[in-house]
């Protein structure tokens, strides 16, 4: 995937994006055809596995299964970690910034476990829980070193904070999951 950001306003077939706005381009399938959850486990209970492992880390509206020569995909990711919106973060002031993305990752860290709860009541319903925890345990071994390496934005004015703090707020849920597995937790690189 490749992530944009807007240095102005930007408005175009009903998006309107304010100066600072990060989005990602993405690619389009002209066969695709989207599935339900039922039948996305039916074709792929791998991919559905995974994909609702990696739902531990949203807010409440997960993405869609979809399908594309034959190929499941898990799409639709913007609710992943909490709502970060740079467009309100780029004209205040530090300490506003630090105060309103602490309240952020407050609510998110509070709200951990029932989404996990969530997760694991839908992998119940699609018969894939084995599956699921085995997944959430995959996940709960990933590391600081690892994770930080992949939540990182390069090229925005606020990209150092906003790493940062994506990187704090993923790895205190993951903690969460390892306590849910019986795993370890591991010191959560610091954000402000």
């Amino acid at each position: 995937m490749q992530a944009i950001w807007t240095r102005e306003a930007v408005s175009a077939k009903g998006l309107d994006a304010e100066p600072g706005r990060i989005g990602i381009l993405v690619e389009y399938y002209e066969d695709w055809t989207a599935l339900s959850r039922d039948a996305a486990a039916q074709c792929d209970p791998v991919t559905v596995a995974r994909a609702l492992a990696l739902c531990a880390f949203d807010r409440h509206e997960w993405g869609e299964f979809g399908q594309s020569s034959g190929q499941v995909y898990f799409v639709d990711l913007e609710r992943f970690l909490p709502p970060i919106q740079p467009e309100t973060l780029l004209p205040a002031s530090d300490e506003e910034r630090v105060e309103w993305l602490t309240d952020l990752a407050d609510h998110y860290s509070r709200t951990a476990s029932s989404y996990l709860f969530e997760v694991i009541g839908e992998a119940e319903q699609l018969g894939l829980r084995d599956q699921v925890d085995r997944e959430l345990r995959r996940l709960a071994a990933l590391r600081p070193e690892t994770y930080s390496t992949f939540l990182r934005i390069a090229g925005h004015p606020l990209d150092e904070l906003l790493s940062r703090f994506a990187t704090n707020v993923f790895g205190r849920r993951l903690n969460s999951i390892a306590e849910y597995v019986d795993l370890p937790t591991h010191a959560v690189p610091g954000w402000p």
